[in-house]
């Protein structure tokens, strides 16, 4: 298998690229969807009651391989917070 970013060989088993890092791409995997609900989870927290009682969500500052952070606003402190 070839790595679809920087064209070196990659192991068949392999889910990286050794050399770039890019994703590969495993036959018969299908497509991820965890961006997918990653985006649902933070529409839900966006629309719905305070965040353990205590963050109102605010919305998205930024998004990456690991995670999204959200701007929220602490209730009881009045003030912002990611």
């Amino acid at each position: 298998m070839k790595c679809p970013m920087c064209g070196t060989d990659a192991a068949l088993d392999s889910a990286f690229c050794a050399r770039c890092g890019a994703r590969l791409a495993i036959e018969g995997a299908g497509t991820s969807s965890a961006g997918l609900t990653r985006a649902a989870t933070v529409a839900r927290a966006e629309k719905g009651p305070p965040f353990a009682d205590k963050y109102r969500i605010q919305g998205e500052i930024g998004r990456g391989g690991m995670g999204v952070v959200l701007r929220a606003e602490d209730i009881r402190l009045r003030r912002p917070v990611a």
